[in-house]
């Protein structure tokens, strides 16, 4: 949800503007003709979608339920949500990398169908897109409860099974089930969270995007495992395969990945309880809140009821968002692995070892891109926009940059550029 405000006091004029919208739901005003202008209605919300074709019923509701949060502020409930949510973008990014780590192997042992169609990297991005639609649009309907708690749970279950898949195309297709779930969880993550967030913590978006770690876990496990048990770098047009006994590394990666996530979803079963969308749950959600926060908050179901008529909600613009952010990520991800043992080759002895060193150093260093964006979003001479600008910018010089290198600390060092990538990536912010 990349916000392009009108102006720099975006978070300000949303405050006003939801207190506003709430002040006059509470004061009976639900003909459907807000005394709120179009300019305030729009600063507010223009960042998502245009406000002179919003539903001014369903802006008014919305607007209660954020001037409670608000009022409550951050508390302890927020921050575990932040800490469990960022680990369900960690499991996105650590699934998607985790079959093109293991594509260069599973294509060593198995071969390939066809030499057109590269079927794991393709079936994983077909499910992103499958999963993204089924798991979001599910939650528009019945509400976010049954997808928040089920998408982690599909992923682990799968996510083991791929490890024990026989063959290429059996492998590619049990990746793209689990590509599914994470699919789901780039929409059920940050919607969850935002629902619950206080407009002076809206920052929180752009840091709770931990991408990055879950390719740094990722990047570890493989240096553990790839490097040991798997089979040496083909060298020539036509290597030949190598035995199941010798090339174990990317089914143990894929084992311990799935005994992870489902670590995470266990995690998020019992420690998060998320309600439906209807109203009366949504008021017992925001109780729950302000209970654990011991603080007061304005919304009554009355309140809540007072401004309900049916309606017809569409996120198209919110999932062409992460459908960008989801085909962008996993490009590059995909190609990292033959790109370092390439240029290793070239700058090196090419072995494993060195192949997947470099990858978990690449990983690390993206760990510094949620800070930066979230420290540059908030920033009065930065913001969204021009930390987008800057960041794009300099990626760019280093990609450029990246084709020049010709020597071992070049390849192993210029990867730093992750991190930049990462600003961009994780500017997207309500």
């Amino acid at each position: 949800m990349t916000a392009h405000g009108k102006n720099d006091d975006y978070e300000e004029t949303l405050l006003q503007t939801n207190t506003k919208l709430a002040e006059e739901a509470k004061n009976g005003n639900h003909d459907g003709n807000p005394s709120v202008s179009d300019d305030d209605a729009s600063n507010s919300i223009d960042a998502i979608i245009d406000a002179k074709s919003y539903d001014p019923v369903l802006t008014r509701k919305m607007a209660l339920v954020n001037s409670a949060i608000d009022g409550i502020g951050i508390s302890r409930f927020q921050w575990k949500l932040s800490f469990l949510n960022g680990f369900g973008y960690a499991v996105d990014s650590s699934l998607i990398v985790c079959q093109s780590i293991a594509n260069p192997a599973v294509q060593q042992e198995y071969g390939r169908p066809t030499a057109r169609i590269v079927g794991i990297p393709l079936g994983s991005q077909v499910g992103l897109l499958l999963g993204a639609g089924l798991w979001g649009f599910s939650a528009d309907i019945i509400g976010p409860r049954f997808a928040f708690q089920t998408s982690l749970f599909s992923c682990a279950i799968f996510v083991a099974i791929a490890g024990s898949m026989p063959g290429y195309i059996s492998f590619a297709a049990i990746g793209a089930i689990y590509s599914a779930g994470a699919g789901g969880n780039y929409i059920i993550d940050t919607r969850s969270f935002l629902e619950f967030l206080p407009t002076s913590h809206l920052w929180l978006i752009s840091f709770m995007a931990w991408w990055a770690v879950g390719y740094l876990v990722t990047g570890l496990l493989a240096s553990a495992f790839m490097s040991r048990f798997n089979c040496p770098p083909p060298h020539g047009v036509a290597p030949q395969r190598c035995a199941r006994a010798d090339n174990m590394g990317w089914r143990y990666l894929h084992f311990t990945c799935g005994g992870l996530v489902l670590v995470a979803a266990l995690a998020r079963k019992l420690l998060v309880r998320m309600s439906h969308t209807r109203d009366e749950e949504v008021v017992t959600a925001v109780d729950a809140v302000a209970a654990q926060a011991r603080r007061p908050h304005s919304l009554t179901l009355a309140l809540a009821e007072g401004v309900t008529r049916l309606l017809a909600y569409s996120t198209t613009m919110i999932f062409a968002n992460w459908f960008v952010i989801g085909m962008v990520s996993p490009l590059y991800s995909v190609f990292l692995p033959f790109s370092l043992q390439s240029r290793g080759a070239d700058t090196g002895d090419g072995s494993n070892h060195q192949t997947w060193r470099d990858y978990a150093v690449n990983q690390t260093a993206g760990l510094i891109g949620p800070i930066i964006a979230a420290v540059f979003v908030e920033s009065r001479h930065f913001r969204r926009r021009d930390t987008l600008a800057v960041g794009a910018l300099i990626t760019m010089v280093l990609q450029f940059g990246y084709i020049q290198i010709d020597t071992e600390p070049q390849n192993l060092g210029n990867p730093g550029r992750h991190y930049r990538r990462l600003v961009n990536i994780t500017t997207p912010h309500p």
